[in-house]
């Protein structure tokens, strides 16, 4: 598993000055999930949307995909895999994200 971080391509994220800032608006309509520090969640059937962060850092792992993404407050990134990814608060504080 790689643990370096890597930056994300410029279509896939957009990054924020402050990382563990909260975007003033979030999509409407669109619930945002919470993690706590350290917690991990599985999802399945997520090809195509995106997730976005909103405070914290996410570290993600998709099938198929050598290498580990972490999403940090203000940026977003696509789901390429409809297999089961795991996402993790890898954090001290709670991490709140949004799945479009």
């Amino acid at each position: 598993m790689n643990t370096a971080l890597t930056p994300l391509a410029a279509s896939q994220a957009t990054a924020t000055t402050a990382p563990n800032a909260v975007p003033k608006a979030s999509q409407p309509g669109t619930p945002v999930q919470a993690l706590a520090p350290g917690a991990l969640r599985r999802l399945s059937g997520c090809a195509g949307r995106q997730i976005t962060v909103l405070q914290g850092r996410l570290w993600l792992t998709e099938p198929g995909d050598a290498d580990d993404h972490f999403v940090m407050a203000g940026q977003t990134r696509v789901i390429f895999s409809d297999g089961p990814m795991v996402i993790e608060n890898d954090t001290d504080c709670e991490a709140r994200y949004q799945l479009k």
